[in-house]
């Protein structure tokens, strides 16, 4: 069997292949992603019965949105963050565990929404940051 399911957030890296830019994360997370359903019910659909309930009609929608990319990490005052860049392909790479002979990389192309940064006395100064994907979204084995 291969390596376990599980795995863990360490050594996990994003980076865009246009701008070459990628940070010291402290979180990321993919979220959004989305199928739209087209509701195909008619006026001769039946009432819900005893003991039942719902009877609208679904059809899966044929194309997904991809959600985005949220990142938050150690801010750099000296990079120069991607929002106004063209959309890139951004690739996040997972470490290689063991029984394993590669990582993966989920890779999707995308652009940066939004960006935001923080500090207070005594604390170190954050990022966070959004990035839309856009069209298919792949997972392949890292070399």
């Amino acid at each position: 069997m291969p390596g376990a399911s599980a795995r863990v957030a360490d050594g996990l890296t994003l980076t865009g292949a246009t701008s070459g830019w990628s940070a010291e994360l402290t979180e990321i997370s993919i979220d959004g992603i989305s199928r739209p359903s087209i509701d195909v019910t008619h006026l001769a659909v039946a009432a819900p019965g005893a003991n039942t309930h719902g009877n609208m009609l679904f059809l899966p929608g044929e194309f997904s949105d991809a959600g985005s990319i949220q990142i938050s990490g150690h801010y750099d005052p000296d990079d120069i963050y991607p929002i106004d860049a063209v959309p890139e392909t951004w690739s996040v790479t997972f470490r290689t565990e063991t029984g394993d002979s590669s990582g993966t990389i989920l890779a999707s192309n995308g652009f940066m929404t939004d960006f935001s940064w923080t500090g207070s006395i005594g604390d170190k100064v954050t990022f966070s940051a959004t990035i839309k994907r856009s069209g298919n979204a792949t997972r392949t084995a890292a070399t």
